[in-house]
């Protein structure tokens, strides 16, 4: 999953209206993904949002020129062989039912072209919450064995228009009517090894849930569920390797 469990939640918790024909909602802009992957690859300008939070992760936020909200970092090290976690935050089939926390329903590849994966993923909000479904289209980028190091690895993704895949596009509209697309996606996952069946798990985020979401509600609701995230990655990293 790429992580936006972080921002959906802010409808869950906030009931901002959502978008009814299932075209994107946003509460700021777009800068580019090369000025927004500048930013969250950086090692500075970061400031600590909470350490040691919930299982273990350490939060970092930072804003980005041209984004309304602040953009997160999650770092946990973890008792997992860093490709077996890579395998396992890339396996997006499998996505779905990792974590009772992540309403995930449907996780969808649909085009393979060497180290590039489009996929498409929806959440189905409780409906106790009130909140319209989200859902998104991305690129993901494979990188294996960083600068040459065995088992770096890194998995990068980026918003693509969803008329690149109409067919999927006219079965989420048909099918999920009120959910909204997402207007704003970047991110990654790096893993970097740390030694036998150890790795540090790292997660960068920038993103926006669409719909009216008050600013304050979504930096605060990201900051507060980033760790689920990670911690779902850890435990289905570890189920891997007990098999």
């Amino acid at each position: 999953m790429s992580g936006l469990f972080t921002i959906v939640a802010c409808a869950w918790l906030f009931l901002g209206p959502g978008v009814r024909d299932g075209r994107a909602g946003t509460t700021g802009g777009d800068p580019g993904a090369e000025a927004v992957f500048a930013a969250l690859n950086a090692d500075d300008g970061w400031t600590v949002h909470k350490l040691d939070g919930r299982g273990g992760v350490d939060v970092y936020r930072r804003m980005v020129p041209g984004l309304e909200n602040w953009v997160f970092k999650g770092i946990k090290d973890v008792a997992v062989d860093s490709t077996v976690l890579f395998d396992a935050v890339t396996d997006f089939e499998k996505h779905v039912g990792l974590s009772d926390d992540i309403p995930l329903a449907e996780s969808v590849v649909l085009r393979r072209n060497g180290n590039q994966i489009d996929f498409f993923q929806l959440l189905d909000s409780p409906g106790w919450t009130l909140a319209a479904d989200r859902y998104w289209f991305l690129r993901a980028f494979i990188y294996r064995d960083l600068d040459g190091v065995r088992g770096h690895h890194m998995q990068t993704w980026q918003s693509i228009d969803p008329s690149l895949y109409p067919e999927q596009r006219n079965a989420v509209l048909a099918d999920y009517s009120s959910a909204i697309l997402t207007p704003v996606n970047y991110g990654s996952w790096e893993i970097i090894p740390l030694g036998p069946g150890k790795s540090r798990l790292i997660y960068r985020v920038a993103s926006d849930p669409g719909g009216r979401l008050p600013k304050a509600a979504v930096n605060l609701v990201t900051g507060k569920t980033l760790p689920d995230n990670l911690l779902q990655f850890e435990a289905e990293g570890k189920r891997r390797m007990a098999k």
